[in-house]
């Protein structure tokens, strides 16, 4: 399981973060669809492994051009089978008391991995997590929150499909 909570990051590299950057979001739109074929497959070839992944992207309101962008790719990857949540961020207050939740990534129920991250948010690689007493503690509170979050299809279809098209500043 994956709890992202980071900050808007240029994703330098990929065609439909560019297209939207130059200002075509249709474009940009075209360009995610086109990766729709592939991420089936994806979902296809984890399934018949036995491995499941889930995702939950914590989101701040207003969403910002960035989250908008990035759901139109999350609404893609869930219609073709990824389990992927949304919780919006007043709803974990309680849990970031002393600053924002950290990127998680827990394989299975013995690797955990805390995404380590430059003062500007860029990933700057990953610390392993072996520990099973804080795996076990991690995997809980993930598998609480994703509990309490709503399918990705859902928040997108009321918070991000009514939304007109976003611009990005010069």
């Amino acid at each position: 399981m994956e709890v992202g909570t980071r900050p808007d990051l240029p994703e330098h590299g990929d065609p439909s973060w560019e297209a939207f950057i130059a200002g075509d979001w249709e474009r940009s739109l075209v360009l995610n669809d086109e990766e729709r074929d592939g991420a089936r497959a994806e979902a296809k070839s984890l399934r018949e492994q036995g491995v499941e992944i889930r995702r939950l992207r914590i989101v701040e309101k207003p969403v910002t051009p960035y989250v908008q962008w990035e759901m139109q790719y999350f609404r893609i990857l869930a219609e073709e089978g990824f389990s992927l949540r949304v919780l919006e961020a007043d709803s974990i207050a309680d849990y970031e008391r002393s600053g924002p939740l950290p990127d998680l990534n827990l394989l299975g129920e013995r690797v955990l991995y805390h995404i380590v991250q430059e003062p500007d948010g860029t990933p700057a690689g990953a610390r392993r997590i072996d520990d099973p007493d804080s795996i076990i503690g991690v995997r809980r509170a993930m598998e609480s929150l994703f509990g309490r979050a709503e399918p990705v299809l859902d928040y997108f279809h009321r918070e991000i499909a009514p939304l007109p098209a976003p611009t990005v500043a010069p």
